[in-house]
């Protein structure tokens, strides 16, 4: 029947408002960033299914053609990063993350350009770096954290990056 078709969009609409409006501005708030993320992505499959469907493949197909590419970039940034005597000495460890930029920034991006697919945007593949420095020094007051390195440092430091 017509009219509980238009209820049943009626109340996915209201879903979609409030999701968008009150809970993920509030885990945002919170610093609940997985569920922020995951609220997003629910609200734009619900709210808009159909180019959910078609963004949610074209970012699968991407992330299988570059797999390889981005397990093989993750061990040489691991490697470099783990070399650098400066970084040996200031973290205890250094993780990389290859990731896939999220589906509801990806449309956000997209709408913004005004592009119909993803083959327009370049940066959708990116690089996490997550460091456990060996100890923590207070900022100073003008929120800046002086680096404690040599000249000895900066050049060992200078020469891998080059």
């Amino acid at each position: 029947d017509a009219a509980e078709w238009r209820a049943l969009l009626q109340r996915r609409d209201v879903f979609t408002q409030q999701t968008e409006e009150v809970f993920i501005p509030l885990a945002q708030r919170l610093g609940m960033w997985y569920f922020k993320t995951e609220l997003e992505i629910l609200a734009f499959s619900v709210g808009r299914p159909a180019e959910y469907a078609a963004l949610s493949a074209a970012l699968a197909d991407l992330t299988e053609r570059a797999r390889p590419a981005l397990e093989e970039a993750e061990g040489q940034i691991e490697a470099a990063l783990a070399s650098d005597p400066l970084l040996q000495r200031q973290t205890k460890w250094i993780r990389v993350h290859a990731r896939i930029k999220d589906l509801v920034s990806v449309a956000r991006k997209m709408e913004r350009k005004g592009l119909e697919s993803v083959d327009g945007l370049d940066d959708l593949l990116a690089f996490r770096l997550v460091v456990m420095p060996t100890e923590t020094r207070p900022l100073s007051p003008d929120g800046h954290r002086p680096e404690r390195m040599s000249a000895r440092d900066w050049e060992a430091r200078q020469a891998l990056l080059c």
